[in-house]
C-alpha cells in the first residue's frame, strides 16, 4: 500500500539543467520512481553569454518543457571541499553540526555558506562541501526572472558521482576516477564502493598531465589502493585530454565515459562527443530519482517551498482513498467467504459425526449441530455418573462386602432396596421388631467404611406383619 501511494504522488518527469558559460544542456527522464527512461535530450550553444537566460527562456518555451521537477547545478570550482575528522555517524545529527565543523577550514564566515557533506567509507571522516550564499542567491534569482524554479541545486560533480554510484561503470568495485571538464577548469573525482573517495579541482591554469599525475599519487599515498579505470568525460576534457593521452600521463587505463549506455533511451548510438557533453544534465535528472541520501544546497534560506496545487492534491488523495476501500473491501470480503467455507465444512463434519454416533435423533438443526451434540453427550453420560461417583469415593466391591459382614448376623434382616449415590448408601428393607432395627443400626454404624447410619424411618406393616424400616449410610471420606 505504501508503494502503491509512494509512486501515485512520485514525480512523473524530471529534468536535468546544466547552465554553462557558453552552452546549455539538458536531460528529461520519465518514469524516474520505477525504471528511468530518458525520452529528451537537449543541447544549445550560446554565442553571446549576456543572452545566455534569454536563449534559456526561449529553449523551454520553443521545446514546450513542462516537467514536475527541475535540478539544476552550480559549476564545481565556486565551491569549497575540505576532508574533515568528525566522529558522529548518524547523518540527522551531521547534518545539524557540520556546518559549525567546517568553519575553521573556511576563508570567510561561516554563516555566509551553505554545506552538504558525503559520508567517507572509512568512519570519522566525512567529505564536506561549501558554497557562498552569494553564489546560491544569484543562481536562484536569474532562474526565477524566467520562471524557472528548481526543487534541487547541487554540483556539476556531485551530479556525475550520484551518475556513477547509481549506475555503475568500470572494473567491478575497484576504485574509479572520473576526469571532467566542461569548461576552463577541470576536476578529477574517484568513486570507490559508492563513495566519493576523493575529489580535486584544477586551477584555470597549468599543465593538465601534472596535475592529473599528482591527483592519482595523492590518491594512492591517502588509500591503500590504486585507481583501476579513469573515465573522461565533458567537452572540454575530451578536447584536451584523449584516452590514450591520460593513460601514458597516469599510467591508468582510460577511456570515455559511456553513461548513456546504461540508461533506457531511444536515441540509437550516441557519439562520444554527444555522451560527453550530456553526462552532467543526465547525472542532475538521475541524482533526483535517486533513492539514498541527496546533496542539495537549497538549505536554510534556499529551502525549496513547493506550492501546491490543491485540486490535483485533492484528485491524488482521493483516488489514494479509494484504492485504500477498494483493497481493504476486497481483503475483508475474501477472508469472510473463506470463514464461512470452513465454517459450512465443519458443521457438515459435526452433522455427519453426530448421525453416526446417536443414529436415533430425528433430526439435526443446521447451525446447531454442536450445540445438539453437547447436550445429547451430557444427558448419556448422566446415566453413568453414579459410576464415576461411586470410584471417586473408594472400591465399590469393598464397600458391598463390609455391608454384607455386618448384615450376616441378623437373619430376621431382609434387604428389598440398596441404591449408591455420591458420599452415602440408601437400605431398605423388613425385619420383625423395632428392637432388630435399632441393633442394626448401632451395628451399622461402628467405626469403619462408614461415618453414620441414619434412621430415616420404621412402621408397622399389619399386611406384611413386619417393620419396614429405610436407613441411609454415609461414607467415610
Amino acid at each position: 500500500m505504501f508503494q502503491t501511494l509512494k509512486g501515485i504522488f512520485a514525480p512523473k518527469s524530471i529534468l536535468g539543467l546544466q547552465i554553462g558559460a557558453s552552452h546549455i544542456a539538458a536531460v528529461q527522464v520519465s518514469s524516474p520512481g520505477h525504471s528511468p527512461v530518458v525520452d529528451r535530450m537537449i543541447y544549445q550553444e550560446v554565442s553571446e553569454p549576456g543572452r545566455l537566460f534569454t536563449d534559456l527562456e526561449q529553449l523551454f518555451q520553443r521545446e514546450d518543457l513542462h516537467p514536475e521537477v527541475v535540478v539544476t547545478s552550480i559549476p564545481t570550482g565556486e565551491a569549497t571541499i575540505r576532508e574533515i575528522r568528525v566522529d558522529i555517524q548518524n547523518y540527522r545529527q551531521l547534518d545539524k553540526i557540520i556546518k559549525y565543523q567546517l568553519e575553521p577550514h573556511v576563508p570567510y564566515p561561516i554563516e555566509d555558506i551553505v554545506v552538504d557533506f558525503f559520508p567517507s567509507e572509512q568512519k570519522g571522516s566525512v567529505l564536506t562541501v561549501g558554497v557562498r550564499k552569494e553564489t546560491i542567491s544569484d543562481h536562484l534569482s536569474r532562474l526565477s526572472e524566467i520562471q524557472i524554479v528548481p526543487q534541487l541545486v547541487t554540483l556539476e560533480d556531485v551530479a556525475l558521482f550520484f551518475l556513477l554510484a547509481k549506475h555503475p561503470d568500470g572494473p567491478g568495485n575497484g576504485a574509479v576516477a572520473v576526469f571532467h571538464g566542461s569548461g576552463p577548469r577541470k576536476v578529477v573525482q574517484v568513486v570507490r564502493n559508492g563513495h566519493l573517495d576523493f575529489i580535486r579541482v584544477f586551477p584555470g591554469s597549468g599543465d593538465i598531465r601534472s596535475q592529473l599525475q599528482e591527483s592519482m599519487l595523492l590518491y594512492a599515498m591517502k588509500n591503500q589502493g590504486p585507481v583501476k579505470e579513469i573515465l573522461i568525460t565533458g567537452r572540454s576534457a575530451l578536447e584536451e585530454a584523449s584516452p590514450e593521452w591520460v593513460a601514458k600521463a597516469t599510467g591508468v587505463p582510460a577511456s570515455v565515459w559511456n553513461p548513456f549506455a546504461r540508461v533506457r533511451h531511444e536515441f540509437g548510438d550516441l557519439s562520444p562527443d554527444a555522451q560527453a557533453r550530456m553526462s552532467v544534465p543526465l547525472g542532475l535528472a538521475l541524482s533526483a530519482a535517486n533513492g539514498a541520501r541527496r546533496f542539495n544546497l537549497r538549505k536554510e534560506e534556499f529551502v525549496f517551498k513547493e506550492s501546491l496545487d490543491l485540486r490535483s492534491l485533492f484528485a491524488y488523495m482521493l483516488c489514494a482513498l479509494v484504492l485504500f476501500l477498494g483493497l481493504f473491501t476486497f481483503k475483508l470480503q475474501h477472508e469472510v467467504s473463506t470463514r464461512e467455507a470452513v465454517y459450512d465444512a465443519l458443521n457438515v463434519k459435526i452433522s455427519q459425526i453426530f448421525q453416526d454416533t446417536f443414529p436415533g435423533t430425528p433430526n439435526v438443526v443446521r447451525g446447531k449441530e454442536a450445540v445438539q451434540m453437547a447436550q445429547k453427550i451430557s444427558a448419556e453420560t448422566e446415566q453413568y455418573q453414579w459410576l464415576e461417583e461411586a470410584g471417586t469415593q473408594g472400591s465399590m466391591l469393598e464397600t458391598l462386602r463390609v455391608l454384607s459382614q455386618r448384615l450376616s448376623g441378623f437373619g430376621d434382616v431382609q434387604v428389598d432396596n440398596l441404591s449408591l449415590e455420591s458420599g452415602r448408601i440408601g437400605l431398605d428393607g423388613r425385619t420383625s421388631s423395632f428392637k432388630t432395627v435399632d441393633d442394626l443400626k448401632a451395628r451399622l454404624g461402628e467405626p469403619g467404611p462408614f461415618k453414620s447410619a441414619k434412621l430415616v424411618s420404621a412402621k408397622m406393616d399389619s399386611r406384611e406383619q413386619a417393620v419396614l424400616f429405610n436407613l441411609v449410610l454415609e461414607k467415610s471420606r
